[in-house]
């Protein structure tokens, strides 16, 4: 856990100003009974502005409108759900906008399509959120990050609110709901989810060569953020904080249908590769042992790994007996006594010449 400096940009000062000035449209009444939620159109973009208890205000950035009038806007309400639509020149932006109340803390969510009129580059945009002072608009001092999104793990941010600021707030980007965009333009998402304060959160990746496709509908945006009402006090209260937040988000998330396959299809192919291509196998000195990756010649051999492969292998060769399945049983078998160790009767963890 570690604190960051302050990151003040052209973008996040404008808001400041505006907000404090009043230089913005309030689309009043989107919200039944919600005065913690207001959706503003600032600056040419469309925001929620999310209120917190603890003198914070969220500044979650839904899509840019080019500076089009408001009338181009059309917002209904579905349920617990707010549906709004605008249309720009260049495509159309849609964005979907739940609140969810059934844990002791806060959940908002979020997710944002757009369908481009042409073939298009989109330009760079800002980290989804920003968090200012709820009383003078002025940029919040930093908080303490436990956690931020490493290369290409889950799209994480976990913070606090700075000293003497209660609760902390846990941020995810739901980066499979993105693949169809990411596909497309061939980006990575990698180290898309940062804490630069006071921005945090996801910055969409874009291309300088690769287009969206015209008449497509992409998701580019489908964010979950929750605020606890309690600071961690200790490493223990952090990880049962982000744990316990994390759960909630799993199961706020909607899973693809259920596909029944031809597991044993599959299964096939899985033996037909283990058993001709040669990348599986790491060759040392007479024997041929199983790699934990693919050409992966780097590291020794280990026991582990050949054990994990040859427990399945044996019990499903007895309903479904093959040649290719007993030479890679047999290879496997062979090579086991040699993780042996005598000195500490024991099986090793890893083989050395």
């Amino acid at each position: 856990m570690h604190k960051k400096a302050i990151h003040i940009t052209e973008s996040n000062v404008s808001f400041s100003y505006a907000l404090k000035k009043g230089n913005f449209t309030n689309f009043k009444d989107v919200f039944d009974r919600n005065d913690n939620l207001k959706l503003l159109q600032i600056d040419g973009e469309l925001v929620l502005s999310y209120s917190l208890r603890n003198g914070r205000v969220i500044i979650c950035r839904l899509f840019s409108l080019r500076n089009q009038s408001a009338e181009n806007i059309e917002i209904k309400k579905n349920g617990p759900s707010l549906h709004i639509e605008a249309t720009v020149p260049y495509g159309k932006y849609e964005a979907v906008i739940e609140q969810d109340t059934s844990f002791i803390f806060q959940m908002l969510k979020y997710k944002i399509y757009f369908s481009p009129f042409t073939h298009l580059l989109l330009d760079a945009l800002p980290r989804d959120l920003l968090i200012l002072n709820k009383e003078t608009y002025a940029q919040a001092s930093e908080g303490t990050t436990y956690a931020e999104q490493k290369q290409l793990r889950s799209g994480v941010a976990f913070i606090d609110f700075g000293k003497s600021i209660s609760g902390c707030l846990f941020y995810f980007q739901n980066f499979s709901s993105l693949n169809a965009y990411a596909d497309t333009l061939q980006v990575s998402m990698a180290d898309t989810v940062k804490v630069d304060w006071p921005e945090i959160g996801f910055k969409l990746p874009v291309s300088s060569t690769k287009q969206l496709t015209k008449g497509e509908r992409y998701l580019i945006k489908d964010t979950y953020i929750m605020v606890h009402p309690h600071k961690p006090k200790n490493k223990f209260e952090v990880a049962s904080h982000y744990l316990e937040m994390q759960e909630a988000v799993y199961r706020s998330i909607n899973l693809p249908t259920t596909k029944v396959l031809d597991y044993q299809k599959y299964a096939e192919y899985c033996l037909n590769d283990l058993h001709n291509y040669k990348g599986c196998w790491h060759q040392v000195e007479m024997h041929a042992y199983l790699n934990a990756y693919i050409n992966d010649y780097d590291n020794p051999v280990e026991s582990m790994v050949q054990l994990a492969v040859l427990a399945p292998l044996v019990a499903y060769r007895k309903q479904y007996p093959n040649q290719q399945l007993d030479s890679i049983i047999q290879a496997l078998l062979q090579n086991i006594p040699n993780f042996y160790d005598p000195r500490m009767s024991a099986v090793e963890g890893g083989y050395q010449k």
